[in-house]
């Protein structure tokens, strides 16, 4: 048996991180909970119950956090001879957990220039002024409909954004010649590395309107209505994107959650819960939960993380089947390992998989498959990528994935980590960062809480976790914690 092995349990117990007992120092802020559903990466919804977990052997991964924000206008009446309607300008969006910056909505006339094929320098596909795209095709062409009206908003043009987010990027005019929008200030955003940038207007809700992130059900012609929706504020300020480069058919309206973003700060949330489910059950996120009641929770673990500018975790152990990796693998333990620190890692619902910046964890997870990293491409991306692929292993016999993430043991059930009968894993190499991803985040089992005030995560578990005392009898036992074995593996003999 290795050293690695022998001490696991010795990692996982100074780990292991109990319910924080501070109490509330400040009155708690009603919540706020929105309706969500998870989206696939050809647009397609997975939750709730809208399409099966596998579609003709493969799995209907989760790609995209989306919701659906609307134009309320706030002088509607009733009276007859106004044909206006309440609500304007219905278009799904993505809640961004890795977005800490603006607020973007797709905006009418918004033009997609280029295409997959440009070269795959940074400086092609996020030019640094806007381009003027004369042959430019709509942004999102399958929803050729889902847009903000020009008249539904107004840009702000000056020159003192708060937004750090706004990189200039020159000029544009807007509209037709009856509605004329002339020398537009633009931002330019370049995401992913070089992947794509988008460029926007800073602008706010024109006079008498109001944005109002909704679901189905509803109604803003009754004033009463109990369904769920929140009305953004008056001056409330976004991003209305008019470019996209290179062009290619997607969802791009974009509302950020991460730490301190646009959104955030102006709706002055500081707490943040993520109820992400892919089965028949419904999603949610929720602003300012109350903290009494997460802590409260019958089975919910707490640890610190930092936000310098993304939300920031650690991972110190991975396991899938009978192989472990411990990152800390101190010397002090006697592993048979060199020293390595945890892994940093942030989290992201705008990342469709498990992406690994550090080397040995991406021959970890390779050695762990018996798998191979392999070359991938599509539209949209600024390089060809590199892909785990398994040859062991399918989604009905994959053993879970278990991390200890910030000292909290958590799973990701084998047939969400491998996503398909081809052997195609959700682990992707990345050259800048270690990310969990939505199909981490939406693995069931847990809600994630996130309290920036004070920095601290909660994991709120559907079942009991196993408690201190019972892990010091099991360590004795040869016994790792539940959530760090598989349900067919044998018990470890010291």
């Amino acid at each position: 048996m290795t050293a690695i092995r022998k001490h696991v349990l010795v990692l996982v117990l100074l780990l292991q991180m109990t319910v924080l007992q501070t109490s509330a120092s400040t009155t708690e802020s009603s919540s706020v909970r929105i309706p969500v559903v998870l989206w696939d990466d050809n647009g397609q919804p997975i939750s709730p119950s809208s399409a099966p977990r596998y579609l003709v052997g493969t799995l209907a991964t989760p790609r995209y956090l989306v919701g659906t924000l609307a134009v309320q206008n706030d002088i509607y009446t009733n009276t007859d001879g106004i044909d206006e309607s309440c609500l304007n300008d219905v278009q799904h969006f993505t809640f961004d957990f890795g977005n800490p910056g603006d607020t973007i909505l797709l905006s009418q006339y918004c033009l997609g220039c280029g295409d997959d094929t440009l070269d795959e320098a940074v400086a092609a596909r996020c030019p640094p002024s806007v381009p003027e795209c004369e042959n430019g095709t709509s942004c999102w062409a399958s929803h050729p409909n889902e847009y903000l009206s020009l008249d539904h908003y107004q840009p702000i043009n000056d020159s003192n954004s708060p937004e750090e987010a706004c990189k200039d990027a020159g000029v544009i005019t807007l509209g037709m010649p009856w509605h004329d929008m002339s020398d537009v200030s633009v931002c330019m955003a370049c995401f992913d590395g070089g992947d794509h940038s988008r460029y926007y207007v800073q602008s706010t809700p024109a006079q008498h309107r109001s944005l109002v992130l909704i679901d189905e059900r509803y109604d803003c012609k009754d004033g009463s209505s109990s369904a769920p929706h929140l009305t953004l504020p008056a001056d409330f300020r976004f991003g209305a994107m008019v470019r996209s480069v290179p062009a290619f058919d997607r969802i791009w309206s974009n509302v950020g959650i991460g730490h301190k973003s646009g959104f955030m700060t102006q709706m002055n949330y500081t707490r943040l819960k993520l109820h992400l489910r892919t089965d028949d059950e419904d999603s949610f996120v929720e602003f300012n939960p109350s903290l009494e009641e997460v802590r409260n929770a019958p089975h919910v673990m707490s640890a610190s993380y930092t936000a310098p500018h993304q939300r920031w975790h650690v991972i110190s152990a991975v396991a899938i089947g009978n192989e472990w990796f411990i990152a800390n693998g101190d010397p002090k333990f006697g592993n048979d390992q060199p020293f390595q620190p945890p892994l940093d890692f942030m989290m992201d619902t705008g990342n469709g998989g498990i992406s690994i910046n550090d080397e040995s964890l991406q021959e970890f997870l390779a050695d762990a498959t018996q798998g191979e990293w392999m070359h991938e491409s599509g539209a949209g991306l600024a390089s060809s990528f590199q892909r785990l692929v398994n040859t062991v292993y399918t989604p009905a016999t994959a053993p879970p994935l278990e991390l200890v993430l910030s000292g909290i043991p958590v799973t990701v059930p084998g047939n969400v980590w491998l996503m398909n009968d081809s052997g195609d894993t959700i682990f992707v190499k990345d050259e800048r960062y270690n990310i969990l991803g939505l199909p981490f985040m939406s693995a069931g089992g847990f809600d994630l809480v996130f309290d920036d005030a004070e920095l601290i995560m909660y994991v709120v578990f559907e079942e009991e976790e196993e408690s201190e005392s019972d892990m010091v009898v099991n360590k004795k036992k040869g016994i790792r914690h539940p959530r760090l074995v598989g349900p067919s593996e044998p018990v470890l003999q010291a």
